[in-house]
């Protein structure tokens, strides 16, 4: 039998609050996005589901990850990012396929950009636990942090601002 963790649903039903409670704002203020209650909220939601996801994940003693794992969140992730991308580029927006390419370009521009953005943690999560785990928990924090600063440092170098929002 699974054992729940009665905190983290009460942390999760606070989040899922917050995403209707925000999009409920944005839908009824003249100012949208630039109305600060919006912007608070927008701020944490979807980074707390993120953070609850790799909770779970990390709490889950049985679970292996494995290339069954990655190709199980393809499927699940991946492939219906990819899948809504075209049909909403061909049939909404009347668009082909340089409109369909472009817009897969890795940047959250729609309402399920969080698809690909979980799955590059799930995957970023795989990588870590895999060269992380003969070392020791002050050693995986400091490799952590460490991988962390080198995402933001890309971002800066590069001027991908995305980057910083990821890491």
């Amino acid at each position: 039998m699974k054992e729940r963790l009665e905190h983290i649903d009460y942390l999760k039903a606070v989040a899922i609050t917050l995403v209707v409670l925000g999009h409920i704002l944005i839908a009824i203020t003249p100012l949208r996005f630039e109305y600060k209650p919006v912007q608070i909220i927008y701020s944490f939601h979807m980074p707390l589901f993120f953070f609850l996801s790799g909770f779970i994940i990390g709490k889950k003693e049985d679970r292996k990850f494995t290339i069954d794992f990655i190709s199980n969140k393809i499927l699940t992730l991946l492939l219906p990012w990819v899948s809504w991308t075209v049909i909403s580029v061909s049939l909404c927006d009347g668009g082909g396929v340089d409109d369909i390419y472009n817009k897969l370009w890795f940047y959250p521009f729609n309402g399920y950009w969080f698809l690909p953005v979980l799955w590059l943690m799930f995957f970023l999560y795989f990588i870590y636990n895999w060269l992380s785990f003969n070392m020791s928990i002050n050693k995986r924090l400091t490799f952590g942090i460490g991988i962390m600063f080198f995402i933001l440092i890309l971002g800066v170098i590069f001027h991908e601002y995305s980057l910083l929002m990821y890491a």
